[in-house]
């Protein structure tokens, strides 16, 4: 008899002889156990079958794959910041159009004054002046013709000669209007001290030459006298290429006729030109500045134009 049946005869009237039988095959059947746990399970490089286990350990079967199902996004944790926004191109910003004259000018009792004149004065740093760059941009109609002339001389001492020539040249454009619209006039003292030195006779008049000559003040001659104080820098660098001219006065000429004409000249001024007129002189003074500097620009352009 083998060693099952006797395995099979003992498991039915064990007896103490048959311990050795008993320990032999109980041995063997734990190392059995111990390969198969420690067998490691066949790894397959395709994915079309795999190992299912059947309820019972006894047999393993080969079995197809079930459908692969798409995996789903995994959700974002709660706490996740949420994604920004695609940021819009900016829009770009539409140009002003040019005012008519009635709509840039404004009557002499709604004039402002402009809060920047002692600040403007007194630039002399970089930061400084872009900043008043910008103050001045931001509502650039109140700002008076000494305004802009005073930017113009700060930007000519650090040799930033087209921002210089641009605010000098619309300081003047501006200037030269204030003269149309508050023109110097004979002042009712003077009027009457002409008056009365025609009454004397030529030995009473004495040897003073004109004392019977109305005495004209300019009220705008401060403004005048700064612009030829800093005009030197500015106006060599315009004219020493003639086509810097024509692209500042081009750009001068468009501020002008998107800018409205605010401001209150930071002086005492005389009797005003009747507002109704002012319509009509504001195109009048565009046209005799920008006529009278083309001229000069188009003369320098012959004088360096190369001769054949």
């Amino acid at each position: 008899m083998g060693k099952l049946g006797k395995i099979l005869t003992i498991g039915k009237n064990p007896s103490l002889s048959d311990a050795p039988v008993l320990l032999s095959c109980a041995m063997r059947i734990s190392y059995l156990t111990l390969a198969l746990v420690l067998m490691p399970l066949p790894v397959f490089a395709s994915s079309e079958n795999r190992l299912q286990p059947l309820p019972k350990m006894h047999h393993m079967m080969v079995v197809p794959d079930a459908p692969v199902t798409p995996a789903l996004a995994t959700p974002a944790p709660a706490d996740a910041t949420p994604a920004q926004p695609e940021a819009k191109a900016e829009e770009p910003v539409a140009e002003k159009k040019p005012l008519t004259p009635e709509e840039a000018l404004v009557k002499p009792d709604a004039l402002k004054d402009w809060p920047g004149m002692t600040d403007v004065v007194t630039l002399s740093n970089a930061p400084d002046i872009d900043k008043m760059i910008k103050t001045v941009e931001a509502e650039p109609g109140v700002v008076p013709p000494a305004g802009l002339l005073f930017l113009a001389k700060a930007l000519s001492e650090k040799r930033r000669f087209e921002e210089a020539a641009f605010y000098f040249y619309a300081g003047q454009l501006r200037a030269t209007f204030d003269v149309a619209r508050w023109p110097p006039r004979l002042s009712p003292e003077d009027m009457q001290r002409v008056l009365a030195e025609k009454k004397k006779s030529p030995d009473q008049q004495g040897q003073t030459i004109g004392a019977n000559q109305p005495r004209i003040k300019n009220p705008h001659e401060s403004v005048f006298m700064l612009s030829t104080a800093i005009s030197g820098p500015i106006s060599s660098w315009l004219f020493e290429d003639p086509t810097r001219a024509d692209r500042v006065l081009a750009k001068v000429k468009a501020w002008d006729e998107r800018t409205p004409y605010a401001y209150k000249p930071n002086y005492s001024l005389p009797e005003p030109v009747p507002y109704a007129e002012w319509a009509k002189l504001l195109p009048a003074t565009r046209d005799g500045f920008f006529k009278r500097m083309n001229e000069f620009v188009t003369g320098l352009k012959k004088l360096k134009s190369p001769k054949p």
